[in-house]
């Protein structure tokens, strides 16, 4: 048990950090209008800041914590697209592919989920430049 203490107290934020989030925080969910947000910290796989700031909605003006679960409706594309885009320029993932696997939609390629580019299985790729 020992070294897992040591191993959460090397990892924690210092007070100072802790205090550097919440003012960064604050100054963009004013500047931004943002009325909650839940913000987590993690360090080589230990989860080091959980903080609820501001409401969990705007109707009820419950407080947020560092579990609430927000709806944000398909803003999660453009995380999908940026995290596809990370791996291709690491060459870790193929970009473009067209031979769509159409009788197993969970084969799709992550590009193609991503673009909405799905189509009848008639539908031709662009032409190459």
């Amino acid at each position: 048990m020992l070294p897992a203490a040591l191993l959460a107290t090397s990892l924690a934020l210092t007070p100072a950090q802790s205090a550097k989030i919440d003012a960064v925080v604050a100054q963009v969910m004013e500047t931004s209008h943002i009325p909650g947000l839940s913000l987590g910290v993690a360090r080589k796989g230990h989860v080091v800041f959980l903080r609820g700031y501001g409401t969990r909605t705007c109707s009820t003006h419950d407080a947020a914590n560092g579990y609430t679960v927000f709806r944000i409706g398909s803003i999660t594309k453009q995380f999908t697209a940026a995290l596809v885009m990370q791996e291709a320029d690491r060459s870790a993932l193929p970009l473009l592919t067209w031979k769509i696997p159409w009788k197993d939609w969970r084969a799709l390629h992550p590009e193609t989920r991503v673009l909405d580019r799905i189509g009848p299985p008639t539908a031709q790729a662009p032409p190459t430049q």
